[in-house]
């Protein structure tokens, strides 16, 4: 078996050359840059020059046909006997990681900054090298990953247990927030390996999707029907809604909401250990 990393038309991907079949594994890239068509052509091409069967393995859910495109997620396979966090007294209501400013996660920042949401939170941002309109905090503000430190490992192979055990959840920010990719990513995955209670800035339906892959949301305890809004901005006014609510919790309420969720964080937590092997 052999694999070489490849770069054509804006899709990067892994070819795994296997005795009888050509994998084209694409898990790390973002994959609402391209459709269904143009990754049938890309295995047609591989499936003639090798002169056996090619896929796709691709993270967006809303690409896979069971023919050739195949959906797999890459975090499945990361964290390894990680114990999960003795949760000391909060200092923050939430953990928020923007990470590299795309501009879905700058207008979600922008709606929690002019709700004075990320005042005595613990939050971050890269630098902003576009002019965006937007009302947003003074950037940078980068406590997770700086990409302008060479040699800094890359922050979705690690978990920093600093950024969940001293908040009472984390607000995961996803990579894109669009109605055209169905994916998740370390950001939500690393939240079932610390067992952190958390609301999902991500794609449209993507909730749906982490119970399509077995794992627990939080329904009746938060209201996920933002999970349902395709508008982006609207999804996100509604995620505001959600964060209040749990953050206006008062400690006896926010015992009991940890009462009410604590099977399923020790669901998603023994459910993600399962899936290293996927």
């Amino acid at each position: 078996m052999s694999v070489e990393r490849i770069s054509s038309d804006n899709i990067v991907y892994d070819l795994v050359i296997k005795d009888d079949l050509i994998v084209l594994d694409g898990s790390f890239e973002d994959h609402f840059r391209y459709t269904e068509e143009s990754i049938s052509k890309l295995t047609e091409e591989y499936s003639k020059k090798h002169n056996r069967t090619c896929v796709f393995y691709t993270m967006n859910e809303k690409l896979s046909n069971s023919k050739n495109i195949f959906y797999k997620n890459f975090c499945w396979a990361l964290y390894k006997d990680i114990n999960p966090l003795k949760y000391k007294k909060h200092k923050y209501n939430f953990t928020y990681l923007c990470g590299y400013p795309r501009e879905d996660k700058l207008h979600m920042l922008s709606n929690l900054f002019v709700n004075n949401l990320l005042e005595e939170n613990l939050w971050s941002c890269g630098s902003v090298s576009k002019n965006y309109d937007l009302n947003l905090p003074h950037l940078p503000k980068i406590i997770d990953y700086d990409k302008s430190q060479k040699g800094h490992s890359s922050c979705w192979q690690n978990i920093d247990s600093r950024f969940f055990e001293n908040s009472r959840f984390s607000l995961v920010q996803e990579t894109e927030m669009t109605f055209l990719s169905n994916r998740y990513t370390e950001k939500t995955y690393k939240c079932f390996w610390m067992k952190h209670p958390f609301i999902l800035a991500g794609n449209y339906e993507t909730l749906k999707l982490l119970r399509q892959d077995g794992f627990k949301t939080f329904h009746p305890y938060i209201n996920e029907s933002y999970d349902d809004i395709k508008d982006r901005n609207e999804r996100i006014s509604e995620i505001i809604k959600q964060v209040k609510i749990l953050c206006n919790k008062s400690d006896q309420e926010w015992k009991q909401f940890m009462c009410n969720i604590n099977q399923t964080l020790e669901f998603n937590y023994k459910h993600a250990a399962s899936r290293k092997n996927c």
